[in-house]
């Protein structure tokens, strides 16, 4: 799994994840997952510093669009479409070597639901648990970097349960032992993706 520059440096996720156990949104449960034992190896190309450089571009080229298309605006006759934004002939955006620096193994995957909707019966069939959740509970109010958990959201977490979760975030000194860092991480070699990919540890190495 890719852990994005858009919400995430390699530091801040592991410091996140290190404290409070991992919460990945996916968008499908993997064939032949098993809880408990399948494992998730996190895959990042940004440092902090790295991070600072990607977003101070991606700012640049947003306001280049921008600049771009209203001065298009300006010249178009009566009747015209507008000119929109776009984010074309900028080049590949700066980024540092991607690398595997850690994994969790799956120990419990959630849905997020209120109580007058439950769980569809065939997510309920893979194993997965409802996580029933009103305003204000925990996971609505942007406890991690990607936000607060999205409703109908399917996640992998670290963790056995989201009460193992709540009591790690609100204890200053306890830890996820759920989390495995190397201590050299594993040049990636494969190209960029979204969401989740089945791969086999030889393959990677």
């Amino acid at each position: 799994m890719w852990i994005g520059g858009k919400y995430y440096s390699r530091e801040s996720f592991i410091a996140e994840a290190t404290k409070f156990g991992a919460s990945r949104k996916i968008g499908f449960v993997p064939r032949g997952l098993e809880i408990h034992k399948s494992k998730v190896y996190l895959i990042s190309d940004l440092t902090e510093e790295q991070r600072k450089t990607y977003q101070e571009e991606m700012k640049r080229r947003t306001n280049l669009s921008h600049t771009i298309a209203t001065e298009k605006n300006r010249h178009l006759a009566e009747g015209e479409e507008r000119a929109r934004p776009v984010r074309t002939g900028f080049g590949p955006l700066p980024r540092g070597d991607p690398v595997v620096f850690g994994y969790f193994t799956v120990n419990a995957i959630i849905y997020v639901t209120m109580h007058i909707l439950g769980i569809p019966i065939s997510l309920a069939k893979l194993g997965v648990k409802p996580y029933y959740m009103d305003n204000g509970d925990f996971g609505t109010n942007d406890e991690r970097g990607c936000g607060s958990l999205k409703d109908e959201g399917v996640y992998l977490i670290s963790e056995d349960n989201i009460e193992t979760i709540k009591m790690l975030y609100a204890s200053p000194d306890v830890y996820s032992k759920e989390i495995h860092i190397f201590d050299k991480p594993i040049p990636y070699v494969g190209k960029r993706f979204r969401g989740i990919r089945e791969t086999d540890l030889e393959v990677i190495v």
